[in-house]
């Protein structure tokens, strides 16, 4: 009886955190494509200001969350999510000696944007539950 009820127990714990987990990683990914969605459309309004400071936003919320997607994701998925937000820590450090309106300078940007949000994207839906994966 004893083990049976350390069993369950054991597996209580284990669901917890991986619902803990799944709801931590959809939370803050949704954040941060909502920082990246408003960094792209204020360029697209050529308020270039304003769409830095978004991405500098997601930048500090991604080194806030960046231990916990170690913990709850698989790295070969999180290497290129990190790469991203180095290049587009870069890209901000880059953007004082870049003329505002340099159109390679902010298309490049907008590429990596569209690049970040679809990784993230990915990792939502790659970590959905789905019945088929429980049985």
């Amino acid at each position: 009886m004893k083990r049976t009820v350390i069993g369950v127990i054991l597996i209580a714990v284990a669901v917890a955190v991986a619902v803990t987990g799944f709801i931590d990683i959809n939370k803050t990914g949704k954040r941060l494509i909502i920082y990246l969605s408003e960094a792209q459309n204020a360029f697209e309004e050529e308020k270039y200001a304003n769409g830095l400071n978004e991405i500098s936003n997601a930048v500090e919320m991604w080194k806030t969350v960046e231990k916990r997607y170690k913990v709850y994701l698989n790295h070969e998925e999180l290497d290129e999510l990190e790469l991203c937000f180095d290049l587009l820590e870069v890209k901000i450090k880059e953007s004082t000696k870049a003329e505002e309106g340099s159109d390679a300078f902010y298309d490049d940007l907008k590429d990596l944007l569209n690049e970040s949000i679809s990784r993230i994207n990915h990792i939502l839906n790659s970590q959905k539950p789905k019945l088929s994966e429980v049985f």
